[in-house]
């Protein structure tokens, strides 16, 4: 285990926050979603909710690491990939160190931000050197024990190299002022220098400003509350999604388990509108007793007490979002007055009927699984964690899981059943269809489509929507990228050369197009041209392992020996 080695002293917070913003994160230009007032403005007049609801667990989500404990310091040594950690401090901010045996391919990174309440665990963020946030590979858990973060404890762990996505955000922090319609994108990861830290009253409530100026201004009552959403005034479904926007999630793995409306922005949900307007859910046809992290309202949903409800249980029934409360059996007692004979007269209903189980893709914490039962079986213990690396994809028909109906013709159905390839055949046929039919307008639908071809090993059919989406979304990276690869198993190369470099204009960041421009060069005999793409990307993305693997290749072909051995080091520093 991680001992206590080191713990970080309590220098100045504005000195502290100064320090971070200048080693973490770059200022973007900001045209606001105008939310936005910050939970100290609804402090003001809510004082009381806004003092116990700052216990919750969602309001300690996210946050600088200047806003928590000191984080204890220490050793690690992971024993699946032969590597070391160690956490020290310098300068007052904490530092996390990879290193293997003898000291070598060190590699460390300051850390920013924790995420987590703490209550289960709390992972930590971390400054990319091209401007991004990435997760780190430790997490504490609760009880101080430090262990790999989950989906890092392999031997192939993505390291310091797991960009934090918008998608990533939209669960675990309130809105962060981005640029209005930056957000489109659910794997943009781009955020500014200053973020908020954890849950705030609007996630729940909508944006609060009009309702602030409609009490500073003397509106009438009525009026001032009208300004702003009470979830316990909506309907009961509306009310239940409000909850669901974050607590809803079929499977980790990948399925996929949801898919965000092309027209909408990651953070453009509200409260009290339909959550089908914003996202649609899906599960696998066989789901089995799956148990996760995240699937309280999963589970909650497979209940009988839900069910025979008829939509009056909500999570609200049992659970006070202003308050950090154990659930009271007065919550149980509205509907079980009295008990069977021979039921005992204790007064925990939820330790018996939600016990608190070992989730399959977090192991080393126990969660309540809101699965309620009238008699639970010992469920088997859970030893390995379970995620996408070491479990066999799921093959099958992808089922519409939430809402049950939807106006939604097909067309998300069809993109479900392709996307990670879990009903390609049948999926790939009804998706051509709906397209044809449908004739939608934006790019992302070709995309998907030209994506499903391609992995159907049907090049031609591929390019022809790749095409489509590249006029559709001329400024979308992703399909010109895939039009490069398609045209390059096509053998036309030229065409390749010409999809790749401008899919590297429009996102410079991402890896993965200077890697297949340069294999194409490679292929062409131009190992300069390679190499020059290469450096190019390197010094947007200094730390791509897959970057510096690629310019090692390059530079051997070039003839250039000594520079070919340097790169394979550093990319053997970066992801040992």
């Amino acid at each position: 285990m991680l001992g206590r080695l080191s713990t970080c002293g309590p220098n100045s917070i504005r000195s502290r926050r100064a320090q971070l913003a200048l080693l973490f994160l770059t200022p973007i230009a900001l045209t606001p979603i105008a939310l936005a007032q910050t939970p100290a403005d609804c402090a003001a007049c809510h004082f009381r909710i806004a003092e116990t609801f700052a216990r919750t667990g969602m309001a300690r989500t996210f946050g600088p690491v200047d806003a928590v404990p000191p984080i204890p310091g220490g050793v690690l040594r992971h024993q699946l990939s032969a590597q070391f950690f160690s956490i020290s401090v310098r300068g007052g901010i904490p530092w996390l160190k990879r290193y293997q045996s003898g000291g070598a391919n060190v590699f460390e990174k300051p850390i920013a931000y924790w995420i987590g309440s703490g209550n289960h665990a709390r992972s930590y963020l971390g400054p990319g050197a091209s401007g991004e946030l990435v997760e780190l590979p430790l997490t504490l858990y609760s009880g101080g024990a430090w262990a790999m973060s989950p989906a890092y404890d392999r031997a192939d762990h993505l390291g310091f190299s797991r960009r934090i996505t918008y998608r990533c955000m939209f669960c675990h922090n309130a809105y962060p002022d981005v640029p209005q319609g930056s957000d489109d994108s659910d794997s943009a990861t781009q955020f500014p220098a200053t973020l908020p830290q954890g849950i705030d009253c609007q996630r729940c409530h909508g944006p609060g400003r009009a309702h602030i100026e409609a009490a500073q201004s003397g509106q009438p009552v009525d009026a001032v509350r009208r300004a702003i959403v009470n979830p316990a005034h909506l309907a009961p479904a509306r009310q239940l999604e409000v909850c669901l926007q974050c607590h809803l999630e079929t499977t980790t793995l990948k399925l996929p388990a949801s898919l965000k409306r092309y027209d909408r922005g990651v953070f453009s949900y509200r409260p009290g509108e339909p959550l089908d307007d914003y996202i649609l859910n899906f599960d696998s046809a066989t789901p089995g007793d799956r148990f996760e992290f995240n699937s309280s309202a999963y589970r909650l949903r497979l209940s009988a007490c839900f069910r025979g409800s008829n939509g009056a249980l909500t999570c609200t029934t049992c659970h006070n979002p202003h308050e950090s409360a154990a659930v009271s059996p007065r919550a149980c007692r509205q509907c079980h007055s009295t008990l069977s004979a021979g039921h005992p007269a204790g007064p925990d209903c939820v330790s018996c009927h939600m016990p608190k189980r070992r989730p399959s893709d977090a192991v080393r914490v126990t969660v309540t699984d809101h699965f309620i039962r009238r008699r639970i079986q010992a469920a088997p213990a859970v030893l390995t964690e379970l995620n996408d690396a070491n479990t066999k994809p799921y093959r099958g028909e992808v089922v519409l899981y939430y809402p049950s109906a939807t106006r939604e013709s097909g067309l998300y159905l069809a993109i479900a059943q392709v996307r990670d390839q879990a009903n390609l055949t049948a999926g790939l046929e009804r998706l051509e269809a709906a397209i044809a039919r449908e004739k939608p307008r934006r790019g992302e639908f070709y995309l998907e489509l030209a994506e499903a071809f391609r992995h159907a090993g049907k090049p031609e059919k591929a390019a022809s929507f790749y095409t489509e989406a590249c006029v559709r979304s001329e400024k979308d990276w992703r399909p010109f990228y895939g039009l490069g690869l398609v045209l390059s198993a096509l053998g036309n190369l030229d065409g390749a050369t010409g999809s790749f470099r401008r899919a590297i204009s429009l996102a410079p960041r991402e890896t993965a197009p200077p890697l297949d421009l340069a294999r194409l060069m490679l292929a062409r005999n131009r190992p300069l041209e390679a190499i020059a793409a290469l450096e190019q990307a390197i010094q947007l993305v200094p730390e791509s392992a897959d970057l510096y693997t690629g310019l090692a290749a390059a530079q051997r072909r070039a003839g250039n020996s000594t520079a070919a051995g340097k790169s394979k080091r550093e990319a053997t520093r970066l992801r040992p």
